[in-house]
Order: C-alpha cells, then structure tokens, then sequence
C-alpha cells in the first residue's frame, strides 16, 4: 500500500533511465571503469529497477482492494496512500490511517457521495488532517537525524564494499582502506538534501494531485546529485578539487563501526520521539 503511487512510479522510472543512460556512458567512455564500478552500478541499476517493479505490483495490490470504488474515489485512495506513506509515521499507524480513509470512501461511494463532497474540495487539508491526528507531523530537526542516520548507513556499505574490494574486512589494513573525501560530500549532499527533499515533494504531488508539467518538479531533488557529478568530472584537473579530493580515514576501527551503528540506532529513537513531541505539543 505504502510504496505504491504515480509519484513514486514516475520518479523510479526517471531515475532507473538516468542510471542507464549515466551508467552506459561512464562505461563505455571512461577508460578507468574496472569491474568494481561496473558490479556497484549494476546494482543500482537493479535497485532502480526493482523499486519500479516493487511499486507496479503495490499499485495493482491497491487497486484489487479498491475496485469496488469509483474511479474518482479509486485516484484520491491512491494518492492518500501516497502521502501517507511518504509521512514520518509509523508503518501500524499508516495501516490505520488508510483504513479509516478507505471505510469513509466506501461509505460516500455508497451513499453516492462525490468526492469532493467528502474532502470538502481541498484533499491536501483532507489527508494532512489525517497525518497530523495520526502524529505524523515533520520537522527540521526529524529529517536532519534521517539525514544523519541515512549517512552513516552509506557510510558502512562503502566502507564495506572498500573491505570486500581488497579482499576481506581486515581493520588490521583500514588505513589503506580509505573513503575519498568527494564521496563523503556526494554521500552527505544525497542524505541531507535529495532524500529529505524528494520525500517532501512526493508527498506534496500526492496530496495536491499534481499532474502533467508540474508533477516534473519531483525530478528536481534528483538532478542535484547529477549536477554535483557533472560539476566535479568537468572541474577533476583543478586545482580546488584536486586539493579537497584526499582520503579520509573513517570507520577504520571496530569501535568506530560500532559507534556509527550505535548513531543510526540513536537517530530512529530520536526520530520518533521528535514525532510522539509534535504531536503532543500540536494535541
């Protein structure tokens, strides 16, 4: 139900094209591509890929327990579905949400109810209203520990794939296994910015039902890392970047891999409890 919806499916089949299309090109042009690169962007491609096909079949699940409603009816339950799912609330309390806007669908339909009699003709007022009793409320402070949180996930896969790349995790030889300093900003600017950012906007488009050139805006989020890369691959002979591009040695100890798990832990604890506060600062 909560990774279905046009916003998603459109932004995964942009993205999946762009990795495609990024990807080949990297491959076929650069003369430094090994079969590292090819093996990491291949995986993401897949993932792209997979995601489309995650959110096609999500979207034919929701349409089967929906194809009772109208077709009006059938757009706003997925769109709801949209916006709920892109919310800071919790997978039960999402569950619960769309069972309440779908029993109060099934009745209006029932009753020959139009659907903007039933969302009083604003449906972002409509599910936010939903979102906000639910305690699904957002703040600056909640997408800055998603943020962190997402960072040192990446974090720990790459310092993960520099291990297996060499051949094994041995903490004996991390100082050789350094992180490059332009990835840690890609990484962070991908954590910060896009994320936190296209979140914001799909759930946005859902609940304002953009369409057509509008719904396009969701791609923005997206082109900022591309842009970042482009930038870099044009600027890599300066001397700026040749200046920032050092290795970091980070995650090299097991203490230190212990304490980046420990802050992802500490980030989805204080990320709800940031929640369960506007919630009852707004109750």
């Amino acid at each position: 139900m909560y990774k279905s919806g046009k916003n998603r499916l459109f932004i995964s089949v942009v993205l999946g094209v762009i990795l495609l299309i990024g990807g080949g090109a990297f491959i076929t042009f650069s003369s430094s591509s090994s079969k590292y690169q090819i093996v990491i962007f291949s995986v993401i491609l897949l993932l792209a890929v997979g995601t489309v096909i995650v959110t096609v079949f999500a979207m034919k699940r929701t349409e089967k327990r929906i194809s009772s409603l109208p077709d009006d009816y059938k757009t706003a339950y997925i769109d709801a579905g949209e916006a709920v799912g892109t919310s800071p609330l919790k997978g039960s309390d999402k569950k619960e949400v769309m069972e309440m806007i779908l029993e109060i669908f099934s009745h209006a339909a029932f009753a020959d109810r139009s659907v903007d009699e039933v969302t009083g003709n604003d449906m972002k007022n409509f599910i936010e209203g939903f979102i906000d009793a639910a305690g699904g409320r957002s703040s600056g402070l909640y997408y800055f520990l998603y943020g962190t949180m997402t960072m040192f996930l990446y974090m720990i896969i790459l310092k993960v794939y520099l291990f297996l790349k060499a051949g094994g995790i041995d903490f004996s030889l991390a100082e050789t296994r350094t992180m490059n300093l332009l990835i840690i900003i890609f990484f962070a600017c991908v954590s910060f910015i896009v994320l936190p950012w296209l979140m914001i906007l799909i759930r946005k488009a859902a609940s304002e039902q953009w369409t057509g050139l509008k719904r396009m805006m969701i791609v923005l989020p997206v082109a900022v890392p591309l842009i970042l890369i482009a930038l870099l691959v044009a600027a890599a002979d300066s001397a700026f970047i040749q200046k920032i591009d050092i290795p970091v040695p980070m995650l090299s100890t097991p203490l230190s891999f212990a304490g980046a798990v420990i802050i992802i832990v500490v980030c989805g604890v204080l990320m709800r409890y940031t929640r369960r506060s506007l919630y009852h600062r707004h109750s």
